[in-house]
């Protein structure tokens, strides 16, 4: 039989117990949901999403997973913690920015993955800005921004991944990399934006394999060691296209004596484009080293290859029909068993090929 101390012995336990069941019931969970008809509440569980990607991380542990249930806009975010977004294939995520950014990444320690968004600018001056951290973007599209569509200028570690995605119609660059970030770009698609596809200053680490950086208004990929000291950027270009882009195919560029610029282009197609395929430029001591090998330089209105280096090797290319010159072999140019084609000259200056110069 319970008697009447029993009763009062458990209701203190269970009065004791409850504060705790409410903060379990309402703690951070691996894994929140959204929905275009959900309610933003503290849980954002399967069973009651979220209408805010802000209020999902917000009830999400660290390193974990919000997840997109059906087609809406979800919300800009500034993002400080570990976590996934991911829209499945064939659900529409949206952020439209009508000021600012969509989504900011700053965590030094905050590893970010975005996947399946699509991120279009109603007003807004970037889609994704990465200050410090890790982000992974994966099938996502960034779109119509009055500057950045991607950017990173950090003031800490930033690591930065850029997967079959579609970064366009932006009004400033496609995706602008400076300091010390390391960017790798793979199966994307650098297109029809105001300024440069992509740029790499100062310090930048960069890879872009398999993607395309073609119709921009500046040069398809610029990579410059400018307006300071002690600067080091460098690019590798591997199986991708630079076509048709308003100003050069690749720039490579590098003042001052303490800086060093390095591009190596591989197996790539660089066509069309309304200078120079690829050109160096060196000012003030500056030093900038190029390599291109197994590609195609051709179509342009300058050279296929041009400018001054202070090391170039050009190996087992096709150059031809550009309307300057194939070549402009300039101090520190190498070439090796290249094809030159019918270009309006050879090579800068007119003449016959040079036979020193291995072509």
């Amino acid at each position: 039989m319970i008697t009447s101390t029993s009763n009062r012995s458990i209701a203190w336990i269970a009065a004791c117990l409850l504060p705790f069941a409410a903060t379990t019931a309402f703690a951070a969970t691996q894994r929140t949901f959204v929905k275009s008809i959900g309610i933003d509440n503290p849980t954002c569980a399967l069973n009651a999403p979220c209408r805010t990607f802000g209020a999902a991380i917000a009830a999400t542990s660290p390193g974990g997973e919000v997840i997109v249930l059906d087609s809406a806009g979800y919300g800009a975010v500034t993002i400080f913690q570990s976590v996934s977004i991911i829209a499945p294939p064939g659900i529409y995520a949206g952020i439209s920015v009508a000021t600012g950014t969509g989504i900011t990444v700053n965590n030094p320690n905050a590893k970010v993955i975005l996947e399946g968004l699509t991120i279009n600018g109603t007003g807004g001056d970037s889609g994704i800005r990465l200050p410090q951290g890790e982000l992974h973007v994966n099938r996502c599209s960034v779109a119509n921004m009055l500057l950045d569509g991607i950017s990173s200028n950090p003031i800490g570690p930033a690591r930065l991944f850029v997967h079959d995605s579609v970064i366009r119609d932006n009004g400033g660059v496609g995706i602008k990399l400076s300091k010390n970030v390391i960017a790798v770009i793979d199966g994307v698609h650098v297109v029809n934006n105001k300024n440069n596809g992509i740029e790499a200053d100062q310090s930048t680490s960069l890879s872009v394999t398999n993607s395309e950086m073609s119709s921009n208004g500046g040069s398809g990929l610029e990579v410059s060691a400018v307006f300071a000291t002690n600067l080091s950027p460098r690019a590798t270009v591997g199986n991708s296209i630079v076509n048709d882009n308003f100003s050069n195919g690749i720039f490579l560029g590098a003042s001052d004596a303490t800086n060093v610029a390095t591009l190596d282009v591989v197996r790539s197609t660089v066509r069309g484009n309304g200078f120079d395929g690829i050109v160096v430029s060196i000012q003030s001591g500056g030093a900038a080293y190029a390599t291109v090998t197994e590609s195609l330089l051709a179509d342009h209105v300058g050279t296929g290859f041009g400018g001054s280096t202070s090391g170039a090797l050009l190996n087992r290319n096709t150059i031809t029909n550009n309307q300057t010159a194939g070549v402009c072999p300039g101090t520190g140019v190498t070439t090796r068993s290249n094809n030159i084609g019918v270009n309006f000259d050879q090579v800068c200056g007119g003449g016959p090929i040079p036979t020193s110069a291995g072509f």
